[in-house]
C-alpha cells in the first residue's frame, strides 16, 4: 500500500512538473512574440511617418526660397505629404486594434479589416464566413483576427497581388481560416532564414499565435505561385 502511494504521488509530481514546464514554455513565446511586434512597429513607424515627416521637412526648408504661384504649389504639395503622414499613422492605429471596439466578434473584425484593407490596397479581396464563432474565447478570436490582419499587411507590402481570397469556416470545434493571394510568392525557407528583414516576424508571430493555442498554421508558397495561408485553431477556452 506504502509503494502505491508514492507512485501515486510520483505521477502527481510529473503531471504538475509537466504543467510548470509547459506554462514556461508558453510564457516564453508570449514575450518572444511581443518582442518581434514591437521590433515590426520600430520598423512600421520607421519606414512609414517618419520617412514621410522626414520629406515633409525638406519641403518646409525648400519654401523658404518660394513665392508667388511657385509658393502656393509648394505649400499644395506639402498639404499631400502631410496628409500621406495621417494616414500612415491612422493604419498604423488600426493595425494595434485601435479602430473598433475590443467587444466586436471575429466576423465583425475581420470584414472590417478586410474592407480597410481594400480602401487602403486597391487589391480586390473576396471575403467568405461560414459557419459561427459560438463559445470561441477572446484568445481564439483575438490570434485569428491578428493573423488575418497579419496576412494581409504582408500582401500589401510584398505581394504585388491583384486579387487576395480570404475564408472563414467557424464551429464549436474551432476555426479554420485561409488567405490566398495571387501574387510573386517566395521561397519559404529564404524568408524564415533572412535577416534584417521584417518578413520573418510577420511569418513566425503568426505561427507562434496558432501554436499558443494548440493550433497550426502552415504557409505554402513558391515564386510565382502566389501564397496560401492555412490556420486551424480549435476550441480553447482561457
Amino acid at each position: 500500500m506504502h509503494s502505491e502511494g508514492r507512485s501515486t504521488d510520483g505521477r502527481a509530481e510529473d503531471i504538475a512538473r509537466l504543467r510548470r514546464v509547459s506554462l514556461a514554455t508558453d510564457y516564453a513565446a508570449s514575450i518572444n512574440l511581443q518582442e518581434r511586434e514591437r521590433v515590426r512597429i520600430g520598423f512600421d513607424l520607421h519606414d512609414g511617418p517618419a520617412q514621410t515627416m522626414s520629406a515633409a521637412l525638406l519641403q518646409v526648408r525648400m519654401l523658404d526660397d518660394l513665392e508667388g504661384d511657385d509658393l502656393k504649389r509648394g505649400l499644395g504639395d506639402l498639404r499631400s505629404t502631410l496628409a500621406v503622414a495621417l494616414e500612415e499613422i491612422y493604419e498604423l492605429i488600426e493595425s494595434l486594434g485601435g479602430r473598433g471596439s475590443v467587444d466586436d466578434d471575429l466576423v465583425s473584425r475581420v470584414r472590417s479589416c478586410v474592407e480597410g484593407f481594400a480602401a487602403r490596397s486597391g487589391i480586390e479581396p473576396t471575403l467568405v464566413i461560414e459557419g459561427d464563432i459560438g463559445t470561441g474565447s477572446p484568445s481564439l478570436q483575438i490570434a485569428v483576427f491578428r493573423i488575418v490582419q497579419e496576412a494581409l499587411s504582408n500582401v500589401v507590402r510584398h505581394s504585388g497581388a491583384k486579387h487576395v481570397d480570404v475564408r472563414l469556416q467557424m464551429s464549436s470545434g474551432g476555426v479554420v481560416c485561409e488567405i490566398a493571394d495571387d501574387g510573386k510568392g517566395f521561397t519559404l525557407n529564404q524568408a524564415l532564414g533572412s535577416h534584417g528583414n521584417r518578413d520573418p516576424y510577420g511569418l513566425h508571430s503568426m505561427r507562434e499565435r496558432a501554436r499558443m493555442l494548440d493550433g497550426e498554421c502552415v504557409v505554402d508558397s513558391s515564386p510565382g505561385s502566389g501564397t496560401r495561408i492555412r490556420v486551424e485553431i480549435p476550441a480553447w477556452q482561457a
